[in-house]
C-alpha cells in the first residue's frame, strides 16, 4: 500500500502528582507541525508505571504491536523540557498514549480509553487543542491506570513529534496548552456543556484561520461575538474576554496560517451526526402525514448512493403495511460503516430517512422513543471511546449480521479463556427480545453464531446488504483497532450494568430469530434479562461514574 504523507500528533496524559507540584498550563515551547512520510504507530508510556500497570496500559491502548523503537517513556524531566514548570525526575508520570496515523481527510480522532480516570479534560477538548498544536489525520488513544485530571495531556504530543523530527514552535504550544484550561473555565462559569464550549472554540479557530489566510486583520472581539450569535449562546463578560484573547493568540499560530486547519476541524469535531439531529427532533407527525410525503429525487448518482431510492421505497412500504422499521434503521448505519466514502449528500439523506423513521416509530408506539434511541447511540459511542477493542468486536459483528449497535442491544458479555460470548437483542420500550447468540475468539478473530436447532456455534456467513436492496454495496470497512490476542473483558462477570438501560425480564423459552436482521417480522424469539454487559454507563450514569474507585491525582 502506498504510504500517505501524514502529519500526526499524540496526546499523552502525563500526570504531575499534587504532592509534588501543580501543573501550570503555560508553555514557552513551540510546535511547528510539518508534513512527513509517517506510517507507524507510536506510544508514550508514563515513567511511574510499574511492570503490571505498564502491561495493563498497553493492553488498554491496544498497542501491543508497537515496536520498542517507537515507544518512549515520559518523566518529569521531559515534562519540564516542554512546559518549563520546574518539574524534575521526582514528578510522577502515569498516563500514556497510543497514536496511529490515519488516511488523509480522517481528521484527529481522540479516544479516552479510561474516561473514569481522566476526570477533567474531554476527548473533544483534546481534539481541539491537538489541532491548535498542528495535529493532522491521527487516531489517538489516552489511558491512565490511576485517576488524573488530564490537564497535562499535550506533553507526549510534543515528545513524539520531536522524535519524528518535527520542529517545535513556542507560540503554538502555549496556545494549545492554554486551550485546555480555557474550555474548563468557561464550562464552569457559563453552565454550557463540553460540546457547546468546544464547538465555540472550533468555530472561533475556523473564523480566525479564514482571516489570517486571506491576509485580513483579525478582530477577536468581532469574531467571538459573531460565533456566539450564530450559535445563539451567551457567556459572561469574563468568559467573553478569555475567548477574545484566545482568538487573538490563535491568529499568531502556524495552525491559523495552515490551509488544512479548517478541514481538520470539520473532519475532527464539526462533522454533523445523527445523534445531534435526533436530539433536536420532535415527534409531531402522524402516520398519515408520513404517507403524504413524496420521495426525494436521488437521480444524481454523483451525489447519491444507489441504495437510497431502495431504502426509501422500503420505508414507505413498511409504513403502508404498518411494519416496524428496526432492520431498515439498522441498515443505514451498516451502510455508513461499510462505505467510508459516502458523500455529504448521501449522509444527509440517511439522516433525513432516519428522522422519518423516528417520526413513524413514535407514531405507531404512540410514545416518544427519542430517549430509547438516544440511549443506544450514547451506549455505543461510550464503548467506542472507552473500550476500542470491544467496540471493534461489536462493529465486526454488526458488519457480518446487519445488527447495528445503534439499533440493537449488545448485551450479556462474558469471557472464558479466549472466547467472548454475547447476545444481540431487539429492545423496545416494553420488551427485550434476544435475536441471536454469538461467540468471538480473541486468539484468531473468528466470529460464530449459535444454531438454534443444534445449540452449537457455527461460523458466521457474511451479511449481504446490497442483495437486500438489489444494488451494489462495496464493503470497504477497515478495522479501527486490532483486537489483542490477550484481550480480556473488564469485570464482565461482575457487572450488572446493561449496554442499554432495559428492565430485567425473566428468560422465556422461545425459538431465536437468527435471520441476521434481514427479516422485519419483529416476532418474539426469546425474552432475556439484560446483564453482564461490561461496565457500560446506563442512561443516567456517566462513564466517569461507572466504577471510579481511585483517588484523583491532580495535574
Amino acid at each position: 500500500m502506498k504510504k500517505s504523507k501524514i502529519l500526526f500528533a499524540a496526546l499523552a496524559a502525563l500526570t504531575v502528582s499534587p504532592n509534588v507540584m501543580p501543573l501550570v498550563l503555560n508553555s514557552n515551547q513551540v510546535l511547528h507541525a510539518v508534513g512527513q512520510e509517517q506510517g507507524q504507530s507510536l506510544m508514550a508510556l508514563g515513567a511511574s508505571l510499574n511492570q503490571q500497570q505498564m502491561q495493563e496500559t498497553i493492553q488498554l491502548l491496544g498497542a501491543s504491536q508497537v515496536a520498542a523503537n517507537n515507544t518512549i517513556t515520559v518523566d518529569g524531566n521531559m515534562i519540564n523540557k516542554y512546559l518549563q514548570i520546574g518539574a524534575d525526575s521526582s514528578v510522577d508520570v502515569y498516563s500514556s498514549v497510543y497514536v496511529e496515523p490515519q488516511a488523509p481527510g480522517s481528521g484527529v480522532q481522540v479516544q479516552i480509553v479510561t474516561p473514569q480516570n481522566i476526570t477533567l479534560v474531554s476527548n473533544t477538548t483534546y481534539q481541539n487543542a491537538a489541532i491548535t498544536a498542528g495535529a493532522k489525520d491521527a487516531l489517538v488513544r489516552v489511558a491512565s491506570t490511576i485517576s488524573v485530571t488530564g490537564e497535562g495531556a499535550l506533553t507526549g504530543l510534543y515528545a513524539l513529534l520531536e522524535k519524528q523530527g518535527v520542529k517545535v514552535n513556542q507560540n503554538d504550544v502555549k496556545v494549545a496548552q492554554a486551550e485546555i484550561t480555557i474550555v474548563d473555565k468557561i464550562k464552569q462559569n457559563s453552565g454550557l456543556t463540553d460540546d457547546q464550549v468546544n464547538k465555540i472554540m472550533a468555530e472561533i479557530k475556523k473564523a480566525v484561520a479564514k482571516k489570517v489566510q486571506a491576509g485580513e486583520t483579525v478582530d477577536g472581539q468581532a469574531i467571538v461575538k459573531a460565533v456566539l450569535e450564530s450559535m445563539n449562546l451567551q457567556v459572561s463578560d469574563d468568559a467573553f474576554k478569555i475567548l477574545v484573547q484566545f482568538a487573538n493568540d490563535f491568529a499568531k499560530t502556524q495552525a491559523a496560517a495552515n490551509k488544512e486547519t479548517e478541514n481538520q476541524i470539520d473532519q475532527s469535531i464539526n462533522d454533523p451526526d445523527w445523534a445531534s439531529v435526533l436530539a433536536n427532533a420532535k415527534a409531531t407527525m402522524s402516520v398519515e402525514d408520513i404517507k403524504s410525503i413524496g420521495k426525494p429525487d436521488f437521480s444524481d448518482t454523483q451525489k447519491y448512493h444507489a441504495i437510497l431510492p431502495a431504502m426509501y421505497d422500503k420505508f414507505f412500504e413498511y409504513v403502508a403495511e404498518g411494519k416496524r422499521i428496526d432492520d431498515l434503521y439498522s441498515h443505514t448505519f451498516i451502510l455508513e460503516a461499510m462505505d467510508s466514502n459516502l458523500s455529504v449528500e448521501t449522509k444527509a439523506a440517511l439522516d433525513q430517512l432516519r428522522e422519518l423513521m423516528y417520526q413513524y416509530t413514535a407514531a405507531i408506539f404512540e410514545a416518544d422513543v427519542k430517549d430509547e434511541w438516544m440511549n443506544k447511540l450514547q451506549a455505543i459511542d461510550s464503548i467506542r471511546k472507552d473500550n476500542p477493542a470491544l467496540a471493534e468486536i461489536i462493529q465486526e459483528t454488526a458488519i457480518k449480521t446487519g445488527y447495528a449497535p445503534e439499533a440493537y442491544a449488545y448485551q450479556n458479555f462474558q469471557q472464558v479463556d479466549n472466547i467472548i460470548s454475547f447476545d444481540v437483542a431487539d429492545s423496545t420500550p416494553d420488551k427485550n427480545t434476544v435475536l441471536a447468540h454469538f461467540q468471538y475468539d480473541v486468539s484468531n478473530g473468528e466470529l460464530s453464531i449459535m444454531d438454534v436447532t443444534s445449540g452449537e456455534y457455527v461460523p458466521l456467513s457474511q451479511f449481504d446488504l446490497g442483495a437486500l436492496y438489489n444494488v451494489q454495496v462495496d464493503n470497504n470497512y477497515a478495522p479501527k483497532v486490532i483486537v489483542p490476542a490477550d484481550f480480556k473483558l473488564a469485570n464482565a462477570t461482575e457487572s450488572d450494568e446493561s449496554f442499554q438501560e432495559e428492565s430485567s425480564q425473566e428468560a422465556e423459552s422461545a425459538a431465536g430469530d437468527e435471520s441476521q436482521a434481514g427479516s422485519n417480522e419483529g416476532q418474539m424469539s426469546e425474552e432475556s434479562a439484560v446483564e453482564n454487559s461490561l461496565d457500560q454507563p446506563t442512561a443516567n450514569q456517566t462513564p466517569e461514574e461507572a466504577g471510579n474507585t481511585n483517588n484523583e491525582v491532580s495535574e
